[in-house]
């Protein structure tokens, strides 16, 4: 069977100017009639454009499939395959773990507004951190911002949380609130994931944190308010031994005022 670009166009559900395309790549290869000039697609076209498109949806580039159609033996093609699956694996737990996480941002937006300002301990597990800036000011760091891109494409596994100086509590209401943003994300998920452990990430321990949510109205940075709550908890607890504080955004609306409301967790970690 030979079909004309256009009777090819309409069998695979695809324009002319993609068949085009795959001819110029060398995925298809028309024949042209001598007696007419016409050119002509055959079945063996067909097929190879059909398992190309099934390549393309496994997540393949063109240029992938023109090397996987050219030498399906190659060690290049090995190569390929090998790490796709690799890659739609380490996506399939992304997608698991993100679900998980869903389900746990039902639970904080249902009870988020209720405690606000209430202060319970609890045990987080260990963590991965890479700090990407102090203040709002970022780290003028090549590989440090190289890393961030990798951890970024791990959202929202990945979260971005401000860390807190533990002399910043200990200087309670002197000066301005210290606090160094970056990505976090619990050992285990970055071992799911098969996040590399470099010099620029820096274990945080788990174990237990007292923990808060606070609300914050407008749009100014972190100020002692923010503070108060947990620090006040860990006098009346007698707790002197306790280290830096690690903060994130759980939810954010915007009030019947017009003004804007984040929602943020504090945990600080208990050393005693």
């Amino acid at each position: 069977m030979n079909y004309t670009i256009h009777e090819m166009a309409r069998l695979l559900g695809v324009a002319p100017h993609t068949l085009r395309y795959y001819e110029k790549i060398g995925i298809i290869r028309p024949w042209t009639d001598k007696t007419n000039g016409y050119r002509y697609y055959s079945v063996v076209d067909t097929r190879r454009f059909n398992l190309c498109r099934a390549l393309r949806a496994a997540g393949f580039s063109l240029e992938d499939c023109r090397v996987l159609l050219s030498d399906p033996q190659g060690a290049e093609s090995a190569a390929l395959l090998q790490k796709q699956e690799e890659e739609l694996s380490k996506q399939a737990i992304l997608a698991q773990l993100t679900a998980r996480q869903l389900r746990h941002m039902q639970e904080v937006f249902g009870r988020v507004e209720e405690n606000v300002g209430q202060i319970w301990q609890e045990h987080l597990p260990d963590a991965w951190r890479l700090t990407i800036a102090e203040g709002e000011t970022p780290l003028k760091d090549p590989q440090k911002e190289q890393e961030k891109q990798q951890w970024l494409e791990y959202l929202p596994i990945v979260r971005w949380v401000s860390r807190i100086p533990h002399e910043t509590f200990c200087r309670y209401g002197q000066g301005r609130v210290e606090y160094a943003p970056g990505l976090m994300i619990s050992a285990e998920d970055a071992g799911a994931l098969s996040i590399p452990q470099t010099p620029q990430v820096e274990f945080v321990p788990g174990g237990e944190y007292a923990c808060t949510i606070w609300r914050q109205v407008g749009r100014g940075p972190f100020d002692w308010d923010s503070l108060r709550e947990p620090l006040a908890w860990l006098r009346q607890q007698k707790i002197s031994a306790f280290g830096e504080g690690y903060s994130t955004i759980l939810a954010s609306r915007v009030n019947e005022a017009g003004r804007v409301e984040n929602y943020h967790f504090l945990g600080v970690r208990i050393l005693e």
